[in-house]
């Protein structure tokens, strides 16, 4: 059986120049999601994609082991009925699979692993090609520290999928991401994917989601201004500095920014 990948699957308009940016090469991401946006989905198939193009170790890493089983491993596409790595990784590219350990080890050589980040220091010896950090706003960011030298040895790729947690180290490396040429930077809010209805995300507010799981607006407004220092912009409007607007007004302000700049309506 001839199997094409990614696997009858395609990547929705939104998620395109993350894909885009990983299939012509691009080795650092980092993708600021709201929920439901389809983050483990992409990187699940590329995973799979390229892993059959270099022989090596792959691993998608979720903050805790726990986790990493249930969100990923045990998952079922509820579109489909699927679990998901049977989506991304189909049975004939598959020579091998371990349940206890997460594992699947592929026709050529390469080997996928789903891994909690809280236990990095125990896969010494099996340096990874490729990483995902899903969750990263929630991971120790030791992990990191600890594997990136191992990736900048061997030339691999790594992709950080978030949603927002407040100003913490996964902020920062957004923040940082953005001002380097090399490196993929992205906030996509549910205005702006529009993956799910409007009519839904309403709702939701009014129930009392968190505007930070559906990456607000305010936020999207200041991706859109990468001269802006973020928590330098942030703290002063809304007075961090124990002056400054009030926080209520702080969307209304950069809806202001993105008139003036013509990127608003």
């Amino acid at each position: 059986m001839d199997i094409i990948l990614p696997n009858r699957w395609q990547p929705r308009d939104y998620q395109r120049r993350l894909w885009n940016y990983l299939e012509t090469g691009g080795k650092r991401a980092v993708a600021v999601w709201h929920r439901r946006a389809g983050k483990d989905e992409v990187c699940l198939h590329w995973a799979a994609c390229a892993a059959l193009q270099r022989v090596g170790n792959y691993w998608h890493m979720l903050p805790e082991a726990s986790q990493a089983r249930k969100a990923i491993w045990d998952a079922i596409n509820p579109h489909t009925g699927k679990r998901r790595i049977d989506e991304a990784f189909p049975p004939p590219i598959r020579v091998g699979q371990r349940d206890d350990d997460m594992r699947i080890k592929l026709a050529n050589g390469s080997v996928w692993q789903v891994v909690g980040s809280d236990n990095f220091n125990s896969l010494v010896g099996s340096p990874p090609t490729g990483l995902v950090f899903s969750e990263y706003s929630l991971t120790n960011p030791a992990a990191w520290d600890y594997l990136r030298p191992i990736l900048a040895e061997n030339g691999g790729w790594c992709v950080f999928m978030m949603t927002p947690r407040g100003r913490n180290h996964a902020w920062k490396l957004y923040e940082m991401a953005r001002s380097r040429p090399d490196w993929f930077a992205e906030l996509l809010t549910v205005d702006e994917t529009k993956a799910i209805g409007a009519d839904i995300v309403a709702d939701e507010r009014a129930s009392g989601m968190s505007d930070a799981a559906l990456c607000d607006s305010s936020i999207g407004a200041v991706n859109r201004h990468p001269d802006i220092n973020v928590r330098e912009f942030t703290d002063r409007l809304c007075g961090g500095d124990g002056g400054g607007i009030s926080p209520d007004r702080l969307n209304d302000v950069l809806r202001m920014l993105d008139r003036l700049n013509g990127t608003g309506s």
